[in-house]
């Protein structure tokens, strides 16, 4: 048995949904609302080697921007990219009210996450309203990416915490055999186990805080 006083989640796929019936959510409109070819403007930022955006190597800015010459858009690549990170949150309500939960049982939570730097800022920005998470861990500001074992590394020792006292969710079965790798608790979220993982957090709550996990919890 473990006793986890961290529990780190992800965030595509576990707190948002930002992908529904195979699209990506921020999308669907954007044809309709700046009338240009979401298809076209995906080749430019998605094309090449889009984990250099994910490590912080290059920006998503300079990618957005290599669209907008190329289509002669004449609106602001600000505004597109706020559009974007502003139409890529669903929060998943079932999670949130875990998190809300264990943040009452005096657990600490945190979100690690592969995304770039700038949309990292906007989740910062807006962590008030997952209220429970305490901070954001991305690839672009750790400059390396799930599930490389330098990812959960650098975080761990940043909370200041043993491999054993970590419980990792992820929907992600790579990036959960990283998190174990490097000797962390991990659930594979599905999208049906939210009830599974809330089970599992709440029954196994000490008085004293903390959540004790075993290996036939993961």
């Amino acid at each position: 048995m473990n006793l986890i006083e961290l529990i780190v989640w992800d965030f595509d796929g576990v707190i948002n949904n930002a992908v529904q019936d195979g699209e990506f959510i921020w999308g669907k409109k954007f044809e309709q609302d700046w009338g240009y070819s979401l298809k076209e403007f995906e080749s430019f930022v998605f094309s090449g080697d889009f984990n250099d955006v994910l490590i912080g190597k290059t920006s998503l800015t300079s990618l957005v921007e290599n669209w907008a010459k190329n289509v002669s858009f004449e609106g602001s690549v600000p505004d597109i990219l706020k559009y974007w990170h502003q139409n890529d949150t669903s929060y998943v309500s079932e999670i949130l009210e875990i998190i809300e939960t264990v943040n009452r049982l005096g657990i600490r939570q945190v979100v690690a996450t592969n995304t770039d730097i700038e949309r990292t800022k906007f989740i910062k920005h807006h962590l008030h309203e997952l209220r429970g998470v305490n901070e954001i861990y991305s690839s672009g500001l750790l400059k390396v990416a799930k599930p490389e074992s330098a990812f959960f590394e650098i975080l761990q020792r940043l909370e200041k915490k043993n491999p054993s006292e970590i419980l990792f969710i992820d929907d992600s079965e790579k990036n959960i055999m990283g998190a174990r790798n490097v000797g962390w608790n991990a659930i594979i979220f599905k999208p049906d186990s939210a009830q599974f993982i809330k089970d599992i957090l709440l029954k196994n709550t000490l008085n004293h805080g903390g959540i004790l996990i075993s290996e036939n919890n993961q």
